[in-house]
């Protein structure tokens, strides 16, 4: 399963070092991926009840997964919007890398 950011307490587990973010890392990748945590924390789009209920339903073959054989099948399950988009990205570059341009 590939959920995405459904509203749980998830990033509020985040153990953040006291005496701050190290110089080395400030204005890098990681400095910014935990800002977009913190102020992702709480306002997450995605309901954790209703994406619980859709893995039950594929791993179980019921409610909406029901007769889509996915129950005996390993597949990649984009759950969210947010996942869905970011997966077709992640297809077109890998399709670009089999086709060898940029």
């Amino acid at each position: 399963m590939e959920p995405r950011a459904f509203r749980t307490n998830f990033l509020a587990s985040m153990v953040k070092n006291k005496s701050g973010m190290s110089e080395a890392y400030i204005d890098t990748p990681v400095d910014q991926t935990l800002k977009c945590m913190d102020g992702l924390n709480g306002t997450q789009r995605g309901d954790a009840e209703k994406g619980a209920k859709r893995i039950s339903e594929v791993v179980m073959g019921t409610g909406m997964a029901r007769g889509l054989g996915l129950e005996n099948r390993s597949l990649m399950l984009p759950l969210g919007t947010d996942c869905v988009v970011r997966f077709e990205k992640k297809v077109e570059g890998m399709k670009r890398d089999l086709e060898g341009r940029e």
